[in-house]
């Protein structure tokens, strides 16, 4: 009993009261709307949580544990479904949040991604160097369409949205080694609009939704603009402020 006892104990205290909180909060918006829209609420509530300095790996494993829970109990713990909760509905935001909040900020990571801009600098120099001074400025945002463009069709079959997010913001990452502020900001708006537009208006038949029934646009696709968009504003601000 007194076993038990201790690691009774030592379970609730390493449990975080916010990530419960959270994950309940997320599978009530996930009971009476839709996954996407859970994801937003997941999303806003780390954001306000990290800013209050609260993101540790304790919030993040019982929020991992209560809301894949959750979403098992609300498919009323259909074994037949278990897949589908893991691969489309828990892990591609659980690896959003560990890449953005976690592994995007580790020092061994953004090591890898100078060392990247180091080959990705000599390579741009090569193929450029046969263009003419006034065209070379405007060069980033050409590349900018072209990585966003790549990215959604190379990455979106990789947990969807998100897939390509994690890509994206490694790019990003790349490109603040070599650019300016000023066009790095240039860089991550014109990749995230045509990520986010490909992604909701051509990709999945959004654009007939659109033209047919713009409030079901709205309540199926505003969660897939909302979250990129959140996240380059706090990308924005926490590292491109001037």
């Amino acid at each position: 009993m007194v076993a038990v006892k201790l690691i009774t104990e030592k379970t609730v205290n390493h449990l975080s009261f916010y990530g419960m909180l959270l994950a309940i909060v997320a599978a009530i918006t996930f009971f009476f709307t839709t996954i996407e829209w859970s994801h937003i609420v997941v999303i806003l509530g780390i954001l306000i949580l990290f800013r209050f300095q609260k993101v540790n790996i304790n919030l993040m494993v019982t929020f991992s544990l209560f809301y894949v829970v959750s979403l098992f109990a609300l498919q009323r713990y259909d074994t037949d479904k278990l897949n589908e909760i893991m691969m489309f509905q828990f892990l591609p935001i659980i690896m959003m949040i560990v890449f953005y909040f976690f592994v995007g900020r580790s020092g061994r990571f953004l090591s890898l991604m100078n060392k990247l801009a180091f080959y990705v600098n000599r390579f741009s120099k090569f193929v450029t160097k046969r263009l003419p001074d006034q065209y070379k400025k405007y060069i980033y945002i050409v590349v900018a369409i072209l990585f966003s463009y790549l990215t959604i069709f190379t990455f979106q079959g990789f947990f969807g949205l998100y897939g390509g997010l994690i890509v994206l913001f490694s790019g990003f990452h790349i490109a603040r080694f070599l650019l300016t502020k000023k066009k790095q900001v240039g860089f991550l708006y014109v990749a995230m609009f045509i990520y986010v537009s490909i992604y909701n208006l051509t990709l999945t038949h959004g654009l007939t939704l659109l033209l047919d029934d713009v409030l079901t646009y709205v309540y199926i696709y505003a969660p897939t603009i909302i979250i990129p968009l959140l996240l380059s504003i706090v990308y924005q601000r926490e590292y491109l402020r001037y």
